[in-house]
């Protein structure tokens, strides 16, 4: 019997959040965990962290994966504060089950 791979659009392979507003509003969006990210999104994601220079933020490179990672949300992402941005990653991670520090690349060896 041949050993089936599961399609990866499932529910389970995503992390859901929802993010309040200053007006009132809650923003429902979900991103992959780190090991279902689309290779497209990969890429991007690859060139964005090439682009960096010495001097950029940690802060603005979350900001901007994270409208790599769910892009319908680009302007709530515009309004989260390091903190916010923090606690989404660190969630994602712990939803992801990969360890602060690691990386996709660095799990592959």
């Amino acid at each position: 019997m041949a050993f089936r791979i599961e399609n990866i659009d499932r529910p389970e392979n995503y992390v859901e959040f929802e993010i309040e507003q200053a007006d009132g509003k809650v923003a429902n969006f979900s991103i992959p965990k780190s090991d279902c990210i689309a290779p497209s999104v990969l890429k991007k994601l690859d060139s964005l962290i090439a682009a960096q220079g010495e001097n950029s933020s940690i802060v603005e490179l979350n900001r901007e994966s994270l409208k790599i990672l769910a892009p319908e949300h680009k302007k709530v992402f515009d309004t989260l504060v390091q903190r916010q941005m923090d606690a989404i990653f660190k969630h994602w991670n712990d939803e992801s089950e990969v360890p602060l520090g690691e990386s996709e690349a660095s799990t592959d060896s």
